[in-house]
């Protein structure tokens, strides 16, 4: 790549990281929270300027893409494409799919009673699956609107019973299923919501169970 060609990609990749950032609505500071990979507000600042700071690791790029809701390709100047697409299942072979079940109705919302036993399947590509146990859950409401998670969507989780802080979740409060975003604080456990519309909702260890960590979210599409 000639001179003029890096410096060219590295005023783009300054413009989409900036541009990203604000469509998402934080501060430099709050995305440097986000990636929890050591970088400080001054070096996110620095991958907003024209300068001759470098271009972050791929597996910090990984994260900030995903932490900004675009593509790794939009950020590199290779695709106007900012959201990333959804997969669609019918979209790959029939031998590359595997039947996952779905097992009731989880709430984007307020928590919502969700069946432990598969009324209906549905077919998802085998290689984007995960290769231990997972079912798919019925999205009802709009509280991870933000998260792009929408009422109707089937969500795709893997089963575990503890997940990392700051994990989209399916979880259950008093035998009932909501999808949050988890937090570890002060020995609660605390579900966000990803809607502004929506408050955060605080419970004791013992008061909730895990029922596993989001893995895809398939769009389920009208027609």
């Amino acid at each position: 790549m000639s001179t003029e060609a890096r410096h060219a990609r590295k005023i783009l990749f300054a413009l989409r990281v900036k541009a990203a950032r604000q469509r998402k609505g934080i501060s430099q500071s709050e995305l440097a929270v986000l990636l929890d990979t050591g970088i400080t507000r001054s070096g996110v600042a620095k991958w907003e300027v024209d300068s001759e700071t470098a271009e972050p690791d791929f597996e910090t790029l990984v994260q900030l893409a995903d932490a900004l809701g675009v593509t790794i390709n939009y950020l590199l100047g290779l695709t106007e494409r900012m959201e990333p697409e959804r997969t669609i299942a019918n979209l790959f072979p029939v031998d590359a799919m595997r039947q996952v079940p779905v097992l009731g109705t989880i709430a984007a919302g307020q928590p919502l009673l969700a069946v432990e036993e598969a009324d209906e399947t549905i077919a998802l590509p085998a290689d984007m699956l995960p290769s231990c146990d997972v079912f798919a859950l019925r999205v009802r409401g709009d509280s991870m609107i933000d998260e792009q998670i929408s009422d109707g969507d089937l969500a795709l989780i893997e089963r575990m019973p503890v997940v990392p802080d700051k994990t989209i979740a399916a979880v259950l409060v008093d035998d009932e299923a909501t999808l949050k975003t988890i937090r570890y604080l002060d020995d609660h456990v605390v579900l966000m919501p990803a809607n502004s519309a929506y408050r955060p909702m605080v419970y004791r260890p013992d008061e909730v169970r895990i029922l596993g960590k989001l893995r895809m979210v398939v769009q389920q599409r009208e027609g």
